[in-house]
């Protein structure tokens, strides 16, 4: 039983592995702006412009990540690039589409807040059976 058991083990850790492959800073930037063209009706035009921006985020961010400077000093050029982001889809959306976005944001900052996201959600956490 006691192998049976390792074997069970070493094949769901195989499985998670093989479901949780990084995503490319591409596929990431497409899905926030498939999102965005979704919640927002973007056009064609605001679309790609919100591709780029989204992939030039994530690069930038990623280069942050990575240059090894202490956490406050990551924190606060972080919290610049997010700013410099933020102004520059304004100038993407239409008003109403920035109204909304907003209200989006806010919606998603109190889901997260709640911990009612996506990963956060502690109810349906399946508790292993005692044998």
């Amino acid at each position: 039983m006691l192998i049976f058991g390792l074997f069970a083990v070493n094949s769901y850790a195989q499985n998670s592995d093989q479901t949780k492959t990084k995503k490319t800073p591409e596929q990431k930037a497409e899905k926030m702006a498939k999102k965005m063209q979704e919640k927002l009706s973007l056009s064609d035009a605001q679309y790609k412009s919100v591709y780029d921006l989204a992939i030039s985020t994530i690069n930038q961010r990623a280069s942050l990540k990575a240059n090894g400077s202490d956490k406050e000093t990551r924190r606060a050029e972080m919290k610049s690039l997010m700013e410099k982001q933020e102004a520059q889809l304004k100038t993407i959306l239409s008003s109403d589409q920035w109204t909304k976005w907003e209200s989006l944001k806010s919606e998603m900052k109190k889901k997260h807040k709640d911990g009612k996201g996506k990963n956060h959600d502690k109810s349906k956490k399946k508790e292993k059976p005692l044998k």
